[in-house]
Order: C-alpha cells, then sequence, then structure tokens
C-alpha cells in the first residue's frame, strides 16, 4: 500500500469537496478534486488513483455512470469507489451496486464513518493485489515445473481421447475436455525450449498450398461449434521456415479464438500474407464482438480472460492467444493486437521465410 494514497472527491457541490479534503488532507492523504463526472473522467484518464469519492447525483454524468466507465476500462477498474449520496431508497443502492461501486456514505456523513470506509477499502484492494500478483508468479512456476512431467501422460491420453471424434456417441462433456487437454499439451510444447529451437529442424518449408490447408482444416474441424468461414489472401510462392506442426497450433489457436468470441451466426475470419524482407506478414481478422481497448495490453498473457459479463472471466482456459505469441517469438517473429474500425479483432504477426 502506498505512503500517501492519493483519493479523487468527485461533487458538483464545493462545500462537500471541501469538507471531504478537510478530513482526509490531515491524515496524510493525498488529494485531488473534481466537480463533474466528465472533469472526473479526464483526470483518471492522465492518471489513476488510489480510491474515488464520488457523489451519486450531478449534472452532466451522474455518480452511476461514471462509476460504470471506470469499471469498462481496464486501466482504471480495480479502483475502490464511494458513492455518497443522499438517497436512502433501497433501489437506490442496488443501482449503485450494479454499476460497480465498493461502498456507500450517507450524507450528512460522520468523519469517522469516512475515514474508517477509506481505509479498509484500501486495505482491502492491496491485500487483492498482492493475491494477483503472486497468482501471476505461481502461474508461471507452475508452467515451467508441469511441462517435462506432464507432457507424456498428456500425449498418450490425447490419443486415446482422439478414439472420441470418430464416436457419434460421444458424450459432449468428454469432447470438451479433449479441447482442454488438448490446449494444455500445445502450451507445453511451444513452452519448451528444446521444442521451439528445434522444431523446424528436418522439415520441409512450408508454402502457400500448405498454409491454406491448415486454415481449411482448422475451420473445418469445428464439431457442434460455431460455424466458421475463412476467407485467404495470400502471396503466391511462400515458403516459410516454421514447422508444420507449429502452423497447426498457430492457426488453429487465431481460427478457433474468432469462432468462440464472436456474437455473429456466422464467424467469418479474413487471413492475409504479405512479403516484408525476409519474413511475411500475417494479419487475421474476424466479425466478432472485439473488445475494451483497456483489455489489449494484456491479450496475449497466458491464463488471461476478458471479463465480457462482470463475472470476473470469460470461456476457455485463456491460453490461446499466449501459445499464439510464443510460437512467433520462438521463431524471432513480432506480434500485436488490434481492434479495426468495422470491428472484431485483427491480429497481425511476422514469421520468417525459408532460405532460398
Amino acid at each position: 500500500m502506498t505512503q500517501n494514497p492519493t483519493v479523487l472527491i468527485v461533487d458538483d457541490e464545493r462545500m462537500n469537496v471541501e469538507l471531504l479534503a478537510a478530513v482526509l488532507l490531515p491524515l496524510q492523504f493525498e488529494v485531488r478534486t473534481a466537480a463533474d463526472g466528465a472533469e472526473a473522467l479526464d483526470s483518471l484518464a492522465k492518471e489513476p488513483v488510489d480510491l474515488v469519492l464520488l457523489d451519486v447525483m450531478m449534472p452532466k454524468i451522474n455518480g452511476y455512470e461514471v462509476c460504470r466507465r471506470i469499471r469498462a476500462d481496464r486501466r482504471l477498474r480495480a479502483i475502490p469507489i464511494i458513492l455518497i449520496t443522499a438517497l436512502h431508497e433501497t433501489s437506490e443502492r442496488i443501482q449503485g451496486i450494479d454499476a460497480g461501486c465498493d461502498e456507500f456514505i450517507t450524507k450528512p456523513f460522520d468523519k469517522n464513518e469516512v475515514v474508517a470506509r477509506i481505509r479498509t477499502l484500501l486495505r482491502l484492494n492491496f491485500y487483492r493485489s498482492q493475491i494477483e500478483e503472486n497468482d501471476k508468479l505461481a502461474k508461471g512456476s507452475f508452467l515451467s515445473q508441469i511441462s517435462d512431467k506432464l507432457r507424456e501422460p498428456l500425449a498418450q491420453n490425447l490419443r486415446d481421447l482422439g478414439a472420441l471424434k470418430a464416436q457419434p456417441s460421444a458424450v459432449p462433456r468428454a469432447m470438451a475436455f479433449l479441447g482442454m487437454v488438448e490446449k494444455i499439451f500445445d502450451l507445453l510444447t511451444v513452452s519448451d525450449p528444446a521444442h521451439t529451437v528445434h522444431s523446424n529442424l528436418g522439415k520441409d518449408p512450408m508454402d502457400t498450398a500448405d498454409i491454406q490447408a491448415l486454415v481449411s482444416q482448422a475451420s473445418a474441424g469445428r464439431d457442434g461449434q460455431k460455424k466458421v468461414e475463412c476467407a485467404c489472401r495470400l502471396a503466391e510462392g511462400l515458403q516459410l521456415d516454421v514447422g508444420e506442426e507449429a502452423l497447426r497450433i498457430l492457426f488453429g489457436n487465431l481460427i478457433e479464438n474468432s469462432g468462440k468470441f464472436n456474437d455473429q451466426p456466422v464467424a467469418r475470419v479474413n487471413l492475409s500474407a504479405v512479403r516484408e524482407g525476409g519474413r511475411v506478414r500475417f494479419t487475421v481478422s474476424d466479425n466478432g464482438q472485439g473488445m475494451p481497448g483497456g483489455e489489449l495490453e494484456n491479450v496475449f498473457d497466458p491464463f488471461y480472460q476478458v471479463d465480457r459479463q462482470g463475472l470476473g472471466k470469460g470461456p476457455g482456459l485463456g491460453l490461446g492467444l499466449a501459445i499464439v505469441k510464443r510460437i512467433v517469438q520462438a521463431n524471432h517473429g513480432e506480434i500485436r493486437a488490434d481492434l479495426p474500425r468495422g470491428g472484431g479483432m485483427a491480429v497481425t504477426f511476422t514469421l520468417p521465410l525459408a532460405l532460398a
């Protein structure tokens, strides 16, 4: 927890701002102020704070809407919010909870209550951030430790479970489990330094027709899932210095992602590839719902899931794009995600051409 936490006070009544500041400043809090919701959002966009004291009834943008916008912003959503209100109706409090506030203070407020609630929320938020940081470290350690121990057992299970695909009566749960095992096995495969270094040795270069075949295979083999239609615009005569297995995993995960996070009746994927010097620049875009812009910076992190419904997680394991990034980086390429103006998401990455 910071030595001097910063609190943003948002209220259109100057007297209330001054009263709250007079309570907090002697207690070594840093105080910033905003006279309305729009000013508060501008202030937070420039520099986040440790906690927001937010009046409900304000002109232009009320406290509920400010709260919703803070929670929708990836950079800001973890900031504790206390709503200050003169409203006593249960329905008004429920509206505040739905908007994402953490606590309420009722006007006229008691200064001791204000300080106690602020300190409690700051302490809880500090503990939450520590848990999240430890969780990230644990996941990284977990991946490094289980790689050798699980790869062979998972490979055997994949061979056994693969037989389910040929059985029309296969249980849906078993098929879902098969997909999960495949995903974990793919991550272990591309996480192995020996695999990423030697995966291309002894392999023929993958050409344009090979890439189109892999993409067609990935989009066609989706029994019981959303239909995916792929349109390819690939430069002729490509010869990639990347192994078939790595490309299968890479394009398979990109197409699966486009189908999974898509609110259209049919997921449409566009794949383009152009030469850039000794490399090929690929772009895979779709017609899905995209995501909030603030999510892009974390979208390639292992186990990261976009919270699309305010439930704290999304479908799947959050490994697909992390696997794609590992493959690209193992082949000394670059990768990024963008949100096109027309909607959906686009992933652009580079891979090496085979030497002539």
